[in-house]
């Protein structure tokens, strides 16, 4: 009996843990339409870098949703940034402040860190970012 319910216990626990979620994320206050590029960054990821799961998506009526399947639970951090001149990057200034449309998750307003912005998922989820333009 004890071996039975050992083996039942593993095997909910190995389901669970191969369990993989779906993050949706909307994004709204676009200052005009064009394209947005969204980076998810998982916690240990040099937040900021390139090195983020990159998706871009059309902007239409000043938003955008993005969906990211098969995420594993942990913890995540987003960036946003509307790509005006449509030349692939997010441009700034020389101080480094950011000249086109940008947001992160938890709507972190300032410098961002992973920290700063960093959520988790346990299960599907749902993310609301709007935009700031500097």
């Amino acid at each position: 009996m004890k071996t039975w319910l050992f083996l039942l216990f593993a095997f909910f626990h190995w389901s669970v843990q191969g369990q993989s979620n779906t993050l949706t994320v909307h994004v709204s206050g676009f200052s005009s339409d064009g394209l947005a590029y969204i980076l998810l960054y998982e916690e240990g990821q040099d937040f900021g870098s390139k090195s983020g799961v990159i998706q871009k998506g059309l902007i239409k009526n000043q938003s955008v949703s993005f969906t990211y399947f098969g995420v594993e639970k942990g913890k995540y951090a987003l960036m946003v940034f509307h790509d005006q001149n449509e030349n692939g990057k997010l441009d700034t200034n020389f101080l480094g402040m950011p000249k086109e449309g940008v947001g992160n998750s938890n709507n972190h307003r300032g410098i961002p860190s992973f920290r700063k912005c960093q959520f988790e998922i346990s299960g599907d989820k749902e993310i609301s970012i709007s935009m700031v333009y500097l």
